[in-house]
């Protein structure tokens, strides 16, 4: 399988995608937030051998149409405001094969997130946002999802303070 990280950052995921066999391409925007997962001596493993990095942008994709088996996205989403999301799913459909999976979520509105959507300048990576966050509500992520295009299997509320809902995890399969 060939597994696309959308938003990748450090590449918390590779090493448990790549252990399961799965080839892992992660794509960020930003060179630091890649420069953290790499390593910087020059130490190479064979698990690297089935890791790419690349930088570029979930908004246009640098990659052929139906070239990965899945795609994992976590809390990506939340960098567009929600006239820009019809654009990022376009491009996700465009790249995933038939048959195929998107893991994806979106952070639901609440004291933490709006805090970091506003002190995100003042906050050193990895521990803030690069931009600021537009929280979603599940069913406003739902509405734009194309059903000619996917099936939502999936969806779970996860909640984390007060039992309210931090984010939705949504899996989606390309029909």
């Amino acid at each position: 399988m060939k597994i696309l990280d959308i938003g990748c950052g450090s590449g918390a995921f590779s090493n448990e995608i790549v252990s399961r066999g799965a080839d892992w391409v992660g794509l960020d925007l930003s060179f630091k937030m890649l420069s953290f997962g790499r390593h910087p001596t020059g130490a190479h493993s064979r698990a690297d051998e089935k890791m790419a990095w690349v930088n570029g942008s979930a908004k246009s994709l640098p990659f052929r149409d139906k070239v990965f088996d899945a795609a994992i996205c976590v809390g990506m989403v939340n960098f567009y405001p929600q006239e820009q999301l019809p654009v990022f799913l376009e491009e996700m459909t465009r790249i995933i094969k038939p048959g195929g999976n998107i893991v994806l979520t979106s952070l639901r509105l609440d004291l933490l997130t709006w805090i970091r959507s506003r002190l995100y300048p003042w906050i050193p990576l990895p521990f803030s946002s690069p931009g600021p966050l537009y929280p979603h509500h599940y069913r406003a992520v739902l509405r734009l999802i194309d059903p000619t295009s996917f099936e939502c299997t999936d969806m779970v509320q996860v909640k984390k303070y007060l039992g309210m809902p931090h984010y939705t995890l949504f899996n989606l399969l390309k029909t």
